[in-house]
């Protein structure tokens, strides 16, 4: 991080001065380093940005000034205090004023969230009209968006993927992340990009036709240049909605815990921790491989 919000008036060392009762001495350079172990630059920086601005509502146990601030400014703010609160060891504090200040993440309760997706109508037509025009506006990287409906990984994910396959196909050294054998991506073998503290993805079977098109037509890119793209085409973002469709049109093919498993979802359940390998799945790859043929097919890809 190239910035740092400057210290409080009064508060050389940018520690937080007292207040009643209430006195915590931040180490902010610490909490900067720990950021930066745990998460991507840019989410490092935004992480602390928010904690730094925001933390004596941490301090204080007031967290009512959030209610006022906008959904997606609050959800920023509420992660950022999140990890400050891991790093001052006061987690279990920080989820007990959420709760008593009826915060939830999302803004809707698990319940409320699943009766909305029930209600609402598929619109696999305007997905995949939505590829079509995406892949248009995108040119030279139009085969993106083909690779992310094939993996059905998050936007950041398939950003690193993608450049990460151009790169080591690049230096002859592609085998150290797309095995042949087993026909998958290993993103466990990049822990940095791909194992993150909320969020990870550890394997992703995807099509060799598709990975030699990448390496024949792809070029590196980056999420700001992919939206900007869209942006100025006046076209929102849909990725996440390629997410939901390939979890959809996949249980045809896998089951649940197989799905969370290529999706990044693997809980801390017992069996999914200790006992779920997908070594024992003989035909995983296969079943795979066909939901991704249809999907592709589906949108003419």
């Amino acid at each position: 991080m190239n910035r740092r919000p400057l210290p409080r008036k009064g508060d050389k060392n940018g520690d937080l001065e007292p207040r009643g009762d209430n006195y915590v001495k931040i180490d902010w350079e610490s909490f900067e380093k720990w950021l930066e172990r745990d998460y991507k630059a840019e989410t490092a920086r935004v992480r602390y940005s928010y904690a730094r601005k925001y933390s004596s509502l941490l301090i204080d146990g007031d967290l009512s000034p959030l209610l006022r601030l906008t959904p997606e400014k609050r959800l920023h703010v509420l992660k950022g205090l999140s990890a400050l609160s891991r790093f001052l060891g006061k987690r279990d504090h920080f989820r007990a004023l959420m709760a008593n200040y009826g915060l939830k993440w999302n803004g809707k309760g698990r319940g409320e969230m699943i009766i909305a997706r029930l209600s609402r109508e598929p619109d696999d037509k305007a997905i995949l009209a939505w590829t079509a025009e995406a892949k248009g506006v995108l040119g030279d990287l139009g085969l993106f968006v083909d690779f992310v409906l094939a993996s059905g990984l998050r936007l950041n994910e398939a950003v690193g993927a993608w450049n990460l396959i151009i790169r080591l196909g690049r230096e002859g050294r592609l085998n150290e992340y797309f095995n042949e054998k087993t026909g998958a991506l290993e993103h466990f073998r990049f822990k940095k990009d791909f194992i993150r503290r909320t969020k990870a993805v550890y394997i992703s079977f995807v099509p060799e036709a598709l990975i030699s098109r990448i390496l024949k037509e792809g070029k590196p890119t980056t999420k700001d240049q992919i939206g900007c793209r869209l942006k100025r085409a006046g076209i929102r973002l849909r990725f996440s909605d390629l997410r939901e469709l390939w979890a959809s049109k996949m249980t045809r093919f896998l089951r649940v815990p197989e799905i969370d498993l290529l999706q990044g979802r693997v809980g801390a359940s017992i069996f999914m921790a200790n006992y779920y390998n997908p070594a024992h799945i003989g035909d995983l790859k296969e079943r795979v491989l066909l939901g991704i043929e249809e999907l592709l097919g589906l949108q003419g890809g």
